[in-house]
């Protein structure tokens, strides 16, 4: 199951936000459930830059031993020079909750992209 609704709360700015449930396999085989949810915005500040945000959860339930909680917060731009090239840039923060020894952690990224038309 998966659901993902926009709301367009102005002519510059959408809300989104969703849920979704389903089974996959983990790296190292195991059967598990993913349960997600997330909220996030987007606001064309002005014609070249948009402002971008978005929080999610992420609950995993390997069935054989202890579940995760995977969060993960992100603040990001997007500058368009013109029709052909958009600059993206992103920061991340992640946490992980594990029932498993060793298995917690956090972690930082930031992204730094270009898209690419021809």
């Amino acid at each position: 199951m998966k659901s993902d609704f926009t709301y367009l709360y102005s002519e510059k700015t959408q809300l989104t936000f969703g849920a979704s449930n389903g089974f996959g396999t983990s790296g190292v085989g195991d059967s598990q459930e993913n349960f997600d949810v997330f909220v996030g915005f987007r606001s064309n500040l002005t014609p070249e830059f948009a402002l971008t945000s978005r929080v999610s959860r992420r609950e995993i339930d390997y069935f054989t031993k202890a579940s995760d909680t995977f969060i993960t917060a992100s603040i990001g731009g997007e500058y368009t020079v013109n029709e052909y090239v958009q600059i993206l840039g992103k920061f991340n923060l992640q946490d992980n909750a594990s029932g498993v020894v060793g298995g917690d952690f956090e972690n930082n990224v930031f992204s730094l992209s270009a898209r690419l038309r021809y």
